[in-house]
């Protein structure tokens, strides 16, 4: 029924996306009620990410009774095995899929050959965060663009001081380097193809590009057991520099450097409400870690925050006035987050 009340043309309408089909399908009336007779109306973020198989969100789903709602279980099997069975031309058919590609290898579980506290339920959850923050992103660059799912009418904290000088450190996720590389490599080949392929963009990607190479190759021999050469170190300690040297050039203001932005992803017509997804001021997080060497150090660098709240529909916030909350009166954080944050 609901199909049949939104059918027809469209002139550019917008696109299909795999997250908004698995946050539309995970809600009343495709999801029945819990035991206590309640309707799930609104979605949340960790609906796709567990569609996506991160197990931090997994078990939290099953911790906050999301699995309680009837056909909830299937229909996640369901999400579940239509992301499994994209293919790898289906992952780099667009740009945006490519993200979601990223992101899902960032959410594989990291099991022996990689360091101790990427094993733990507290990186997990860490890198459950970073996934739905660079999520919100994707949602807010491409919210004129992705089709927006609907809910059918119904009958680590800032304040750690200054980090001990060493070596440096990269998370070792080779592969989200290299895919994060292909993603560039498919965003330049496809201005060239519609000759909009401005000549001043050259540096920028080539910059790119070779930022995340120096990155695979050391997070590749990271997980080998080598010890990082003097290269490698001086290449770490430039690091902020070389990352804003690839993004800052020629017109590009302060603005496209913000971390804070916000996107409405689903709209529940029985509460009135959007659910907002956001990302947040960056947090500062800390990691001991052991090198090649057998020392142990720690290492400290900027993670992605995340948030997410129902809002009115009549008032869709826009980026500024996320700020604004931000600075006066910032949500809380999904409880999920308390067991790696420190206030």
């Amino acid at each position: 029924s609901l199909l049949g009340k939104t059918a027809g043309f469209r002139f550019f309408g917008q696109r299909y996306t795999p997250d908004s089909e698995i946050l539309g399908k995970l809600v009343f009336p495709e999801i029945g009620t819990n035991p206590g007779g309640e309707r799930r109306f609104m979605p949340s973020g960790l609906d796709v990410a567990a569609s996506f198989r991160c197990e931090a969100a997994l078990d939290i789903v099953n911790e906050n009774g999301f699995v309680q709602y009837h056909g909830y279980e299937q229909t996640l099997n369901d999400m579940q095995e239509m992301v499994d069975n994209y293919t790898t031309d289906d992952w780099h058919a667009t740009l945006y899929m490519c993200w979601l590609h990223s992101l899902k290898l960032l959410a594989a579980p990291r099991g022996n050959g990689y360091p101790d506290f990427m094993q733990t339920d507290r990186w997990s959850r860490c890198t459950l965060s970073t996934f739905l923050a660079s999520w919100a992103m994707l949602r807010h660059d491409t919210i004129l663009y992705a089709k927006q799912s609907y809910t059918a009418m119904a009958g680590c904290a800032p304040g750690f001081g200054e980090p001990v000088p060493s070596a440096g450190f990269v998370e070792p996720v080779p592969e989200v380097y290299a895919e994060l590389r292909a993603t560039l490599q498919m965003a330049r080949r496809a201005l060239e193809y519609y000759d909009i392929y401005d000549e001043s963009l050259t540096q920028r990607f080539s910059n790119a590009e070779s930022l995340l190479e120096t990155l695979q190759s050391i997070a590749e021999r990271e997980l080998a057991g080598e010890l990082l050469s003097t290269e490698d170190a001086d290449f770490l300690k430039g690091f902020a520099g070389y990352l804003e040297g690839s993004i800052v050039l020629g017109d590009v203001t302060t603005e496209g450097l913000e971390t804070s932005l916000i996107a409405d992803v689903h709209t529940d017509q029985n509460s009135s409400s959007v659910l907002e997804v956001a990302s947040g001021n960056l947090d500062n997080c800390v990691v001991v870690y052991r090198r090649a060497d057998g020392v142990v150090e720690a290492a400290i660098g900027p993670v992605l925050s995340y948030y997410q709240f129902s809002h009115p529909m009549n008032d869709r916030l826009t980026d500024e006035a996320w700020r604004e909350i931000l600075l006066s009166d910032p949500p809380p954080r999904p409880d999920w987050t308390d067991s790696y944050i420190c206030e």
